[in-house]
């Protein structure tokens, strides 16, 4: 009996910190040093965000879907796609030819539907405008509106299960704490 509840013992132990080793600790995530650092999560930035991904050249993820939708105090623009996260890159990139501010969201390693133009008319994403880069790489560029600021508004990255997002926050929602 003693061997049966120290090996149970054990196995929760495993089974708390497991999660921990394999995800991260909650709430450990910290600002980049530098813009070129790997960062995701619930920090709102004005620098550029990336992450190499898992996908690579022999086997790339499959892009199955692109939508821009309306949340609580900001726009959110997801990507979806099949197989593994393919590695991103999300800055702004000055302005576009109507003086509207433009967030690049570059994705590595990735086939599937590569050109499409979204005008979801939305508080901070104005337009989605995707294309093809090169081979397996995909640029998607968004026209944000940002209330005359001319440098952007805070946005943040987060990755889900077969599932990419950068989130733009609303303009009049500027008093979001930038990490």
């Amino acid at each position: 009996m003693r061997r049966w509840t120290a090996w149970l013992g054990r196995m929760v132990a495993a089974a708390v910190l497991m999660p921990a080793l394999v995800f991260g600790f909650a709430g450990c995530a910290a600002s980049p040093e530098r813009a070129d650092e790997d960062v995701a999560g619930p920090q709102w930035q004005l620098i550029p965000r990336r992450a190499p991904g898992a996908a690579d050249a022999t086997h790339p993820a499959r892009l199955t879907g692109v939508r821009a939708e309306d949340q609580d105090g900001f726009d959110r623009l997801t990507f979806t796609y099949a197989g593994e996260r393919p590695g991103y890159l999300v800055a702004y990139a000055g302005s576009d030819a109507d003086g509207r501010t433009t967030l690049r969201v570059i994705l590595e390693h990735v086939t599937g539907r590569t050109s499409r133009d979204l005008t979801p008319d939305l508080q901070a994403i104005r337009g989605v405008r995707q294309r093809p880069a090169d081979d397996q790489t995909i640029e998607t560029t968004v026209r944000v509106t940002d209330a005359g600021r001319g440098k952007g508004v805070p946005f943040r990255v987060g990755l889900s299960i077969g599932g990419f997002y950068v989130d733009v926050a609303h303009p009049d929602q500027l008093t979001v704490p930038v990490g």
